[in-house]
């Protein structure tokens, strides 16, 4: 019974699983925009502003560490 159950709903079994990949593709782009923007954010407070890691890392909300991680990141990417 499960076998006929499931070729009679293939089409839309296939459907479903397509829209939730098309779903998770266009969510980890939208994380992915956000990091980007936060990323610039640190970059901007850090090489423009002059201000210190504990500083940006109180004005974004985000650990020291985490703000370290991406000033040497944007420090490698500039080598």
């Amino acid at each position: 019974m499960n076998e006929v159950l499931r070729e009679f709903f293939k089409e839309e079994i296939k459907a479903g699983e397509e829209q939730a990949r098309n779903e998770g593709v266009r969510e980890g782009r939208k994380e992915g925009r956000l990091e980007g923007r936060e990323e610039g954010r640190i970059e901007t407070l850090y090489t423009d502003c002059n201000m210190s890691v504990p500083d940006i890392a109180k004005k974004v909300s985000k650990s020291e560490e985490y703000v370290r991680e991406i000033i040497k990141k944007i420090s490698a990417a500039c080598l």
